[in-house]
């Protein structure tokens, strides 16, 4: 079985873009008391993240969609290495 890197890495880029929007969505339906914990976590996780607004939803998306893609380009070179050893 072949697994290509573009499709593995394209898909992966657009779940982890996706799970990012959601998660930075979720900030608009919590409670005051844990939207400080929650802007905490998406600082300390994505470089320029400054709070809910549009150019931290920007910033965000793009390295998630690029940690995304490197996951996938990880896991492809892992898939292939690890295939020479159960033929």
């Amino acid at each position: 079985m072949t697994l290509r890197l573009k499709p593995l890495a394209m898909a992966l880029g657009g779940l982890f873009a996706i799970m990012f929007a959601i998660c930075f969505f979720w900030g608009f339906a919590i409670p005051a008391d844990l939207l400080e914990l929650h802007t905490n976590l998406m600082r300390m996780s994505f470089f320029g993240y400054t709070g809910l607004n549009f150019l931290s939803f920007i910033y965000g998306f793009i390295q998630s969609y690029i940690w995304g893609i490197i996951t996938g380009l990880i896991f492809w070179r892992c898939y292939y290495h690890c295939e020479k050893w159960f033929r």
